[in-house]
Formats: C-alpha cells, structure tokens, sequence
C-alpha cells in the first residue's frame, strides 16, 4: 500500500511538473457559459457540417472571418446562422441569409476607408429579435492594450457529453512583438493581424471556432482567424482587430435603416 501510494504521488508530481512548464500538457478546467453573457455571439454553419463564430453588428448583420463563408458570394442557400443558443447546433432560432460579403483591399471599400480583408459579413432575411439572448454589439475603434481583460465563448462537451456548448475562455492580448517572439518569426503577422493567449493555464483557446468574436466591457475588439497553434505552450490564436474596420462595416449596412429591434420573450430552458 505504501509503496502504491509513493507511485501515486510521484506520478501527481510529474503531471505537476509538466502543467508548470507546459500548459498544453494540462487539461483545461471547464467554465461553462451561457449566451447572456455573450448575446451578440452567433454560430455561422456552412453546408451543415462546418461551424463558425460570428457576432452581431446590425439588426440583420453578422461579422465573422473570411474563410467562414463560401468564396461565391451568391451561394446564400449554403449559409445559416443561430442565435440567441448556449448550445452550437442546437437551441435558439435560426436565420436563412439574404447576402454574402467578402472583402477585398482593392474593392471600392478602400475609398470610404481602411478594409479589413480578413473578415466577411453575412445578411440575414429577417432581423434579430431583441432579448437577454439576442443582442448586437459595436466593433471597438480602440487600440487593444494589454492590462485590458478580453473573453470569448468557445464551445466543449456538456458533462453527458451530448451537447456542445458555450465555454467561457479568458484572453491576454499580445503586443506585435510578443506575438512574433511567441511563434520565434515563423509566422509574418502584420497589418490587422494579433495574438492572443490564454489568460491562465485553465483557459483553453482550442474550444474556440474560428469567427469567433473577443470582448471587453461587451465591445467587440477582434474576430478569431486561426487556432492551429492553440495546442503550444500558452494557447496561442491568430486574430484580426477590428479597429480600422469601423468605415467598411457601417458602409456595408448603409443600405440598411435602423429600426428597434423587436422584443420577444424566451423560455430560459429553451436557451
């Protein structure tokens, strides 16, 4: 018995160990999220087998990355968004799409002012109907700073392991400089392009889809373009800041009127 229990502390020890120097080695507690506390965020599907995040910016529109939408814009049919659901694929209200937009840095966007070609925005048919599950949200035109506390949803395995929901995942940002030394110069990240880290070792970036949005303070600060790498030591992922996206958001929406959004109420166990 003695010597069983020696086995096991000296293996807690290791596991200890490599937690301490390398936070990929440890699983990452579970923080589950409900979509209160993130109301803007989507889930963008494609062909009904891939996911992305999204957050919404209009009553009709969504941001999301890039890739996260088919290169066709006119493929409209292959796209569908929920909203207002803890849950990826299940929960909330969907939302057929009226309209695709990729960007371009040479399309006629560059002369109303500076076009993030990173991300793309999708039009829904009908609007988002207001409530403590639906709400939309303001890129932020601030220059992210690193004392600021950002968070995002990811999505994992509810304890049945039935259902994929929302995870609440902690962020540090990362200055140029720190992102480039983090991926030793192998990676070239310039213009819109940034990094961030989880916040603690707990938090584990890898439950998070590309198009996700990262907040602070319920502003949206930037929109996740890769977590290939979120397996390294301190979680990192590749984002796209908003800042300088601000002037090709509001033009892509300039057809569009403002009007209140509609309250509707929701059964809580429905969410």
């Amino acid at each position: 018995m003695h010597s069983q229990s020696r086995i096991h502390a000296v293996v807690l020890g290791l596991v200890a160990i490599l937690c301490s120097t390398h936070s990929g080695y440890c699983k990452a507690a579970t923080h589950y999220a409900s979509i209160k506390q993130f109301p803007f965020q989507v889930s963008v599907e494609m062909d009904k087998t891939r996911y992305c995040g999204g957050a919404i910016v209009g009553d009709q529109w969504v941001v999301t990355a890039r890739n996260c939408i088919p290169e066709n814009t006119k493929e409209v049919e292959r796209v569908r968004v929920r909203a207002g659901s803890s849950y990826l694929a299940s929960g909330g209200a969907f939302h057929s799409v009226n309209k695709l937009v990729r960007f371009d840095r040479r399309s006629s966007y560059d002369m109303y002012r500076h076009t993030n070609a990173n991300i793309s925005m999708i039009k829904v048919d009908t609007p988002f109907y207001y409530s403590p599950y639906v709400q939309w949200s303001n890129p932020n035109l601030e220059e992210l700073t690193a004392n600021m506390k950002f968070s995002a949803a990811g999505y994992t395995k509810d304890k049945k392991k039935r259902k994929t929901r929302l995870q609440m995942v902690s962020l540090k940002y990362l200055d140029k400089e720190e992102c480039i030394d983090l991926f030793q110069g192998k990676l070239n990240i310039t213009g819109d392009l940034g990094c961030f880290v989880g916040a603690t070792k707990k938090d584990d970036t890898c439950t998070m889809k590309v198009g996700t949005p990262i907040a602070a303070d319920g502003l949206i600060y930037a929109i996740v373009l890769n977590t290939d790498y979120c397996k390294l030591n301190r979680h990192p992922i590749i984002v796209t800041q908003l800042e300088n996206s601000s002037g090709t958001i509001v033009q892509t929406m300039a057809e569009f009127i403002p009007r209140k959004m509609y309250e509707i109420d929701i059964e809580e166990n429905s969410i």
